[in-house]
């Protein structure tokens, strides 16, 4: 229910006449009033906006609060789950370094997390992923390279047939003196297919005195082969051959009595035993035949 106000101005002079006094008493506190009514509207306008202002700020706050703490909650499970993979990746590294040759991680790289904030130790995260990778990146090219040099190193028998001269001093039959055989001689069909033992390129072909017609094969990594008395070839100078292709047949060419195959491994420049390239088991026969 609303109050009424009544302001009852009474005069004090005979006849109802009214003085100049009056009116200006009347009329300040009229001002008064209307001041003071003024004043107390803006404050409480403004203190009622200000409280409206400080709810608004404060649940935006705690919106704002809740969210942040679900987002350091999923860094910190994001961070576990990383750190557990990144040590998984530390140990595998350190299995197949014995076997690549892979630097260890240095000792500023080991995982020791427990005194860092949580933006130092992603910070530190980053660096050992890029550590990892580096490492994990050399042994792919590693073990590619392994496997190009595996591929390269010869390692099958050159031609199927039996051994009937060996690596080392021999007798030769056609001048009846004590020589060295830097390679190994295989008796087989006229004809037969000669394989290439590795991957390599064909750096020579021609023709010599003892061996006939023969081919080089530089397969890279310090190893060369040569096969000698060939009756032909398939291949040229240049010519890139995978193992097992054929890259001649068998012949007579040269100082032979039969048709065979002469074979020679050169390892880092030294001309070492074809056998130990060989991991089938080879046939022997006699009598020896000679270049």
């Amino acid at each position: 229910m609303k109050r009424k106000l009544y302001i009852s101005i009474t005069p004090n002079q005979p006849g109802g006449k009214k003085s100049l006094v009056f009116f200006i008493l009347l009329f300040f506190f009229l001002s008064l009033f209307l001041g003071i009514s003024l004043v107390l509207l803006v404050r409480l306008f403004s203190f009622s906006n200000g409280v409206l202002i400080r709810k608004t700020d404060v649940r935006m706050l705690q919106n704002e609060n809740i969210i942040l703490k679900k987002t350091e909650k999923d860094i910190k499970n994001s961070f576990e789950t990383t750190k557990k993979k990144l040590e998984e990746l530390d140990k595998t590294a350190k299995r197949i370094e014995p076997l690549l040759e892979i630097q260890k991680l240095p000792l500023d790289k080991e995982f020791h997390f427990n005194d860092l904030t949580m933006h130092e130790r992603l910070d530190s995260l980053l660096k050992i992923s890029k550590k990892n990778r580096d490492v994990f990146t050399n042994a792919f090219n590693k073990l590619m390279d392994n496997k190009k040099m595996s591929s390269s190193i010869p390692s099958i028998k050159p031609v199927d047939g039996a051994l009937v001269k060996g690596f080392g001093y021999i007798n030769d039959l056609f001048t009846g003196e004590v020589r060295f055989h830097p390679g190994i001689t295989f008796f087989t069909m006229k004809g037969a297919p000669v394989y290439a033992t590795g991957n390599g390129s064909i750096i020579r072909k021609g023709m010599k005195d003892g061996i006939g017609l023969f081919i080089v094969i530089n397969h890279g990594y310090g190893y060369i082969t040569k096969y000698g008395h060939l009756r032909s070839v398939r291949v040229k100078k240049g010519d890139y051959v995978k193992r097992g292709d054929i890259i001649g047949y068998v012949g007579k060419t040269g100082r032979v009595t039969g048709p065979s195959l002469y074979y020679e491994v050169i390892m880092s420049g030294e001309k070492t035993d074809p056998l130990n390239f060989i991991f089938l088991d080879v046939e022997t026969m006699k009598p020896e035949l000679s270049e």
